[in-house]
């Protein structure tokens, strides 16, 4: 199985990758590093079936032409100041 890791260099996504690679599928990391970090994936860069993109979900183009290529994407980013925003603009 080929699958895409957004927020793939944070905590949750670089151990997701850890176990699909371990599972023996192919695993693509699309990152930012605005909150993740390179040093969570970088052990798995020796591996052939691993790949990673350092860009942001907000280009489109990138993220279509990564998802074209997949079967299954784990979505794990976050916008720390959308996710304020978010919060402030509840009325709930």
């Amino acid at each position: 199985m080929r699958v895409l890791i957004t927020g793939g260099a944070g905590f949750i996504g670089s151990h997701l990758a850890d176990a699909y690679i371990e599972r023996g599928d192919e695993v693509h990391v699309l990152d930012d590093l605005s909150t993740g970090s390179i040093d969570n994936i970088r052990h798995l860069r020796k591996h052939q079936r691993f790949g990673y993109t350092i860009d942001s979900v907000d280009h489109q183009a990138v993220v279509a032409e990564l998802v074209d290529q997949c079967d299954v994407v784990f979505h794990h980013t976050i916008c720390p100041s959308d996710f304020y925003r978010s919060i402030i603009s509840n009325n709930m």
